[in-house]
């Protein structure tokens, strides 16, 4: 974790194993994350999908996000000074250095 000290926020970065995070998975036939719960005809014609395509990288994305959401205590966005204060999540990222790839989770 690195903590920007002017706005507060923590960016997280996630060092990945020895394979390819680039690397497509299928998840009940679907190639989109959400696998069985939503098909893809679904997912990717919604004008508003933020869809992500199942990769090994991207799970590990979102398995860093289900850990994050147990951490919502930490964070106080209500605060007026910063200098000591977490207030929310930056960006995450994975990086993987074997293969020299990293994915990255903007908050946008």
């Amino acid at each position: 974790m690195f903590r920007n000290k002017t706005n507060g926020l923590v960016d997280i970065v996630r060092v990945t194993g020895d394979y390819n995070p680039t690397k497509k998975v299928r998840l009940k036939g679907n190639k989109y994350i959400l696998g069985n719960y939503l098909p893809d005809s679904i997912s990717h014609n919604s004008a508003d999908s933020l869809t992500m395509v199942s990769t090994t990288g991207n799970i590990e994305l979102i398995e860093t996000m289900v850990v994050l959401n147990q951490l919502e205590g930490i964070f106080n966005p209500n605060v007026s000074n910063v200098k000591n204060e977490l207030t929310g999540i930056g960006n995450i990222k994975l990086i993987c250095p074997s293969f020299q790839v990293g994915l990255e989770v903007p908050n946008e």
